[in-house]
C-alpha cells in the first residue's frame, strides 16, 4: 500500500476499502494493520494519493463504525505534517457523527484529547473542525461538557 508506484497504490487503496464494506464490523482486527498504512498516504504531498487514501479512510469508517480507529486518528493529530492533522480531525469529526453514542463512550479520553489538541493548532480549518467537533460530542455527551 506504501508503494511509490500510483496503479498499485490505487489497486491497494481500493482493496482496503471493498474489505471495509464487505466486512462491516469483522474489520476490527485489520484497523491496526491498515488504517495506519492509510494515514501515512495523507502524508504525501501528491494530491492524487492524498484524495484516494481519504475516500479510503472516509469508507472504513461509514462501513465499519468502529470507535476503534479513534486512537491511531489521535494520535496522528499531532503529527507536524498540517495534511494529516487537517485529515485526521475531519475522520474524528466522521467518527462523532456516524458511530453510535455507546461505542464513542468507551473512547471519550481519545476524542477529549484530539479537541483540545486540535483546539490550540495553528491551522485555521484543524481549529475549525475542532469547534465541529466540539459541537456534536456536546449533543451526544451532554454531561461531560463543563458549563
Amino acid at each position: 500500500m506504501l508503494s511509490e508506484r500510483g496503479r498499485l497504490l490505487a489497486a491497494a487503496v481500493d482493496l482496503v476499502s471493498t474489505l471495509a464494506s464487505a466486512l462491516g464490523k469483522r474489520f476490527d482486527p485489520l484497523v491496526p494493520i491498515f488504517v495506519p498504512a492509510i494515514l501515512k498516504l495523507c502524508q504525501r504531498p501528491n494530491k492524487v494519493v492524498l484524495t484516494r487514501a481519504q475516500g479510503c479512510l472516509s469508507t472504513v469508517i461509514k462501513q465499519t463504525r468502529l470507535s476503534s480507529i479513534l486512537p491511531f486518528l489521535h494520535e496522528n493529530i499531532k503529527d507536524k505534517s498540517a495534511t494529516l492533522r487537517i485529515v485526521s480531525s475531519e475522520a474524528i469529526y466522521l467518527c462523532i457523527t456516524t458511530i453510535e453514542t455507546d461505542k464513542l463512550a468507551n473512547r471519550v479520553s481519545d476524542i477529549e484529547s484530539a479537541i483540545k489538541i486540535a483546539g490550540r493548532d495553528a491551522n485555521p480549518e484543524v481549529r475549525r473542525q475542532a469547534r465541529a467537533i466540539l459541537t456534536d460530542y456536546g449533543e451526544k455527551f451532554p454531561d461531560r461538557i463543563s458549563a
